[in-house]
């Protein structure tokens, strides 16, 4: 049994059929890919589960004293909210203030030169030597402070990067750029508290409310997401099998 689809402007001539052997056969695939998708989504909703469960059961600490009763009895996991601080902030002379990190680059305004070729409509080939000047960096120089705080807790954690902070001009040639990393941070940190010590992250900019909103926002969307993606994947590949159907009886 064969099910026929006909061409606007000629109804006696075919242009496509699909047969009860590419119905079957395309129903097939359809029950596989959906049965694949339903054992993805389920491991990627448990993914999602896990992570906001362990967030939102997370002990949340707003205040120092909070900070050191949880550190005195091991809570465990954990998400407090305050300021990153450096305990013992760097300066140096060239700029004022002082700061969590300064990155000053040394840079060289230098010649460089280049080899490029072009041709022209004759096939001709020519050779040309192009100079130029640039800003090269010659030297990093970098000042980090040796000990954060946070809730007056001391804590080992990756000091956030740098922005660009002013430029010096040393002579025509030779100039300083600076880039510094504030000395108080605000955001929160995560981790885990255990034998009295505190391993932890931490986040630029956000609160506790916003990560957990996050977190929850991200369990409603994973399948969402995921069927929608899954489900044009199907139709593209019921798209090619018929397709390549079509091409190989076309051909025979």
């Amino acid at each position: 049994m064969s099910y026929y689809y006909y061409s606007d402007s000629d109804l006696n001539s075919p242009s496509f059929k699909i047969t009860l052997r590419e119905a079957l056969l395309s129903t097939v695939i359809i029950a596989i890919l959906i049965g694949l998708g339903l054992l993805i989504s389920e491991k990627i909703l448990d993914h999602k589960e896990k992570e906001f469960s362990e967030i939102s059961a997370s002990i949340q600490i707003n205040t120092p004293s909070e900070f050191d009763y949880c550190k005195r009895t091991d809570v465990g996991k954990f998400m407090a909210e305050g300021y990153l601080v450096a305990k013992d902030s760097v300066c140096i002379d060239d700029i004022s203030g002082y700061y969590m990190q300064i990155v000053r680059k040394t840079e060289k305004y230098q010649c460089h030169t280049r080899t490029y070729t072009t041709t022209d409509a004759k096939g001709h080939v020519s050779i040309h030597v192009e100079t130029y000047y640039s800003w090269d960096v010659v030297k990093v120089y970098t000042l980090e402070a040796e000990s954060l705080t946070f809730l007056e807790q001391e804590i080992n954690v990756k000091i956030p990067g740098t922005n660009y902070h002013s430029t010096k001009k040393i002579d025509q040639s030779t100039r300083y750029v600076f880039y510094i990393t504030p000395s108080h941070i605000p955001g929160i940190i995560t981790g885990e508290i255990e034998n009295h010590t505190i391993s932890a992250t931490f986040k630029e900019g956000t609160t506790m409310n916003k990560e957990v909103d996050k977190a929850k926002k991200r369990l409603e969307d994973s399948t969402t997401t995921f069927w929608i993606l899954w489900s044009i994947l199907i139709i593209g590949l019921l798209g090619l099998f018929f397709w390549g159907e079509y091409n190989w009886l076309e051909r025979n």
